[in-house]
């Protein structure tokens, strides 16, 4: 920004803007919400929305799931130079590829060019994950899959709608391709949320006059920028090392990924190298590079905003810089299967909390226990139609950090904790499932003077027919996978544990990456999801906090003893305050 425009910024106005950039996009995810017809985006909100400006900038967006939202602007410049002497004020690009950018192929992209007197000012952006694009198997999760084209119709950049106009041929050849009418209802909400969007951004450049909004917008995003940079300049600067495991390719379930990252903190500036991580899997749990970048800027924002109010814009990377070796499970050569990928999130994510732990001890957090939701398919005998649905109630627990216990039942670290649970009732209404157990995992949670958050148990029946039931995570236990890892003194968590049961008495253990077909109706899937590590020394943990979960029924009498070192009374569930102290004393030496 020239120092002329420096003079002529009005930062009460600026600060104005920047509310009403977010005000913005928080309409249009909740026109997105209430309108669409997917669960996935009415309950379970998997979706984000933004605004971007003509140089592809983040402007603003909302905060529903990270791993969406932060993988929203890579497909843009590809979008842009695509379309650049094709582009009509009330066009329609939808998108989808992953090798140009995108972070999954059911991850699906609205872009809407926005113009002012004739002049692209910017793009409105609503992306959400799809029930179904075609490909080999529903919902294109399928451990058998090793291209792209088996999981998905690959959408490099399609125009849809063309000065405002549905392109029909273009728009039948589009839904074809899938097998839920839902998906074209949802697509129509997406749009719906990206002309809210377009509205409400011209608004704003109406009121104040374009020069006046491009040069406010610079400020904003130099100064989220330079706020960003002030927090980083406090971290010890150095090189720090840090390393997780994914377990199981959907070939292998015994086979072990690595992702390494060395973290270089230098004068406000931070770089993620990932060289060390395994090279790409044979099967579907490879990771684009966008979705990548997104978990590490999740990860990034948990440490730069611990309660703190930042912009959602632009600046709030600019000090972060990431690299993905070509060929790797983060960065896989074309034309490799990715639907996975999500969820190496919580991989990563764990990767780079270990390696910032002596740079920033404050605020990261204990190791998450990996989320793996099933997947379900079939033909719901109610309706005689098919069903696709995910079970996003199986939620694990999240990392305890300094001062503060983890979230019981958050789920997936990729959403940071913005996923929803579906409700039950309206989850048996829409499938042909019956909801029997819902509730905490007793015993889940890693100890520590702060705990992880608790695991949950989930038990329900399969009424459909001809159903398929699979798995898109990790963190299972008879996979061997590892723990969360504790922090500090803090203990790990605990693993996942998902078992069907079927009609005849038999039973089958389900892998994280597993899809099991023709389960017989009537079938019980059991799903036991753990627990995230604790921080700090269980001994120094509070007795009445301890008192109080065991009350709860979510920590046994046996654990408060062994683990934390507490006494209490089986009788009177009251803590004996002169046995803890013993007790403590011994374990401690």
């Amino acid at each position: 920004m020239s120092e002329t425009s420096k003079n002529n910024i009005n930062p009460i106005l600026a600060s104005v803007i920047q509310r009403r950039l977010n005000a913005v996009t928080l309409d249009m995810a909740k026109v997105l919400q209430q309108t669409s017809r997917s669960p996935v985006f009415n309950e379970a909100g998997d979706f984000v929305t933004g605004l971007f400006d003509h140089q592809t900038r983040m402007m603003e967006q909302s905060a529903n799931i990270p791993i969406i939202g932060f993988g929203a602007q890579p497909a843009l410049p590809y979008i842009m130079e695509s379309f650049k002497d094709n582009l009509y004020p009330g066009d329609v690009i939808v998108h989808n590829d992953v090798y140009e950018g995108g972070n999954q192929t059911h991850d699906v992209g609205i872009y809407k060019p926005v113009f002012f007197q004739d002049e692209l000012v910017g793009w409105t952006v609503s992306k959400g994950h799809l029930s179904d694009l075609g490909g080999a198997t529903p919902g294109g999760y399928n451990p058998q899959h090793t291209d792209t084209w088996q999981e998905a119709i690959r959408i490099p950049g399609l125009k849809i709608v063309k000065k405002g106009k549905i392109i029909q041929d273009v728009w039948k050849m589009l839904f074809a391709n899938t097998r839920v009418k839902i998906v074209e209802e949802d697509v129509k909400a997406m749009i719906g949320a990206c002309n809210i969007g377009e509205r409400g951004l011209l608004n704003i450049i109406e009121k104040y006059g374009l020069e006046t909004f491009r040069s406010h917008l610079d400020y904003i995003i130099e100064a989220t920028e330079k706020q960003t940079r002030e927090i980083v300049r406090k971290w010890k600067p150095g090189t720090y090392y840090g390393e997780s495991y994914m377990v199981s390719d959907g070939v292998d379930p015994l086979r072990k990924y690595k992702v390494a990252v060395k973290i270089t903190i230098d004068d406000g500036k931070v770089k993620m190298d990932f060289t060390g991580t395994d090279k790409q899997a044979p099967g579907f749990t490879n990771m684009p590079p966008a979705g990548a970048k997104a978990a590490c800027a999740i990860a990034y924002l948990m440490l730069i905003n611990p309660g703190m109010e930042i912009a959602s814009n632009e600046g709030l990377f600019s000090s972060l810089e990431c690299y993905f070796p070509k060929g790797s499970i983060l960065n896989p050569n074309f034309p490799a299967a990715t639907i996975v990928g999500n969820q190496i999130a919580d991989v990563l994510l764990e990767a780079i909390m270990m390696a910032f732990k002596e740079a920033v001890p404050d605020q990261v957090t204990a190791g998450w226990c990996k989320a793996c939701p099933p997947v379900f398919s079939g033909t719901d005998p109610r309706k005689n139609e098919p069903y696709f649905d995910f079970g996003f109630m199986a939620k694990s627990g999240q990392g305890a950090l300094k001062g503060f216990d983890g979230f019981n039942g958050i789920g997936f670290a990729g959403a940071a904790g913005c996923m929803r649970s579906q409700d039950p009732e309206m989850l048996e209404i829409k499938d042909p499932f019956f909801m029997e157990a819902y509730e905490y995992l007793p015993d889940s949670a890693g100890v520590g003077k702060y705990r992880g958050g608790y695991g949950t148990y989930v038990k329900m029946r399969i009424d459909g027919e001809n159903n398929s039931v699979g798995t898109l995570g990790d963190g299972m236990q008879y996979e061997g996978a590892e723990l969360p890892q504790g922090l500090f003194g803090g203990g790990r968590g605990t693993s996942n544990n998902y078992i069907l049961h079927f009609p005849d008495g038999s039973s089958q253990k389900v892998g994280s990456k597993d899809m099991v077909f023709q389960v017989p109706q009537g079938s019980w899937l059991e799903m036991y999801s753990g627990g995230g590590g604790g921080y700090g020394s269980p001994l120094l943990r509070d007795p009445q906090k301890v008192q109080e979960e065991v009350l709860a029924g979510l920590l046994s009498i046996e654990k408060a003893m062994q683990e934390y070192g507490v006494a209490i009374d089986a009788a009177t569930g009251h803590v004996d305050l002169e046995a803890t102290e013993k007790l403590r004393k011994q374990m401690s030496a």
